[in-house]
């Protein structure tokens, strides 16, 4: 074995030996006794291979502990996408609360100007149209909200005296 594959081996023998070591830390009081006892195993294994500078006992040992290292400590999905939407998700409700109640207050002094503040608006219609009669109402007043009403004053008359 030259230097520079010494050097990967004792890289990777330093990486898996350090994986073994935080998965034991971190899932050894809920792991199965029989996943642990093989960790052990399998880092004693690629300790002897290390000792012993054999390639190919490296390789094999290697693997064996990564695959003991996946089994006590499987690999989690990437949450990134969650974290991200939560984030942004609370960023937009802080941002729409400062500019709803610091940025942008309205204060209306009188009624008159509700309507116009919540969406209302009136235009007056010359007549009825194609859409103000059954069933074309019904379609009307379920996608826009919309119905025809006609209203007329009632006509007042002078009493001559």
């Amino acid at each position: 074995m030259n230097f520079f594959q010494a050097r990967r081996y004792r890289k990777q023998v330093k990486h898996l030996r350090h994986a073994a070591c935080h998965v034991r830390h971190m899932r050894g009081d809920v792991a199965a006794a029989d996943d642990l006892a093989l960790l052990d195993a399998a880092e004693e294994r690629l300790t002897a291979a290390w000792a012993a500078r054999d390639a190919a006992a490296l390789d094999t040992a290697s693997e064996a502990l990564n695959v003991a290292v996946n089994q006590v400590m499987p690999p989690r999905h990437p949450s990134w996408l969650r974290e991200n939407l939560e984030v942004i998700v609370v960023a937009g409700a802080v941002a729409m609360a400062v500019r709803t109640y610091f940025v942008q207050p309205f204060k209306i002094p009188t009624g008159s100007m509700q309507p116009t503040l919540y969406g209302i608006t009136v235009q007056p219609q010359a007549g009825r149209g194609v859409m103000d009669y059954l069933p074309l109402n019904i379609v009307s007043f379920l996608l826009w909200g919309e119905r025809y009403i006609e209203v007329r004053a009632a006509r007042m008359t002078r009493k001559s005296s």
